[in-house]
């Protein structure tokens, strides 16, 4: 019996369109980002907080953007760099300035200088990308190893 191929083959235009698409994902988490912690807008609305979950697709884009030649592996380390940096000094526990709660994230943070939990009617811990966070840390990890070198 003959069965359809599982993904269907693209043309020029749908290629095209897919790396229009790619770029302007990327240009929008570079576009929305803090450059100072790392942490990237849920939307473009002024004063909109940083979520869990944008900088996980965020850091997931970085490693797209290298391989599709958006931008460089350097930028990309740079970012992602400062991002996980970002996690690895903030706080954890109860306070109001917190970011998260016995190693999970909340699932909502203000990009302001000075980390505050955002007033909304629900914060999530967002074990998922939680992981996703921990697998790209221990990708960062491997990589300096295999350079020979720790930071």
């Amino acid at each position: 019996m003959n069965e359809a191929p599982l993904s269907p083959r693209l043309d020029g235009s749908d290629t095209e369109m897919l790396d229009r698409v790619q770029k302007e994902t990327l240009e929008y988490f570079l576009r929305e980002v803090n450059s100072e912690n790392g942490l990237v807008a849920d939307s473009t609305q002024p004063g909109s907080p940083s979520s869990i979950a944008v900088v996980g697709l965020a850091l997931t884009a970085y490693l797209v953007g290298v391989e599709r030649d958006f931008w460089t592996r350097e930028e990309a380390a740079a970012r992602t760099s400062t991002t996980l940096s970002f996690f690895e000094r903030s706080a954890q526990g109860p306070e109001a300035n917190a970011t998260g709660y016995k190693g999970f994230y909340y699932h909502f943070l203000t990009g302001s200088r000075v980390l505050t939990l955002v007033a909304l009617f629900i914060l999530a811990l967002s074990a998922l990308t939680y992981s996703l966070l921990a697998a790209i840390w221990l990708l960062k990890l491997v990589s300096h190893a295999s350079r020979g070198r720790f930071r």
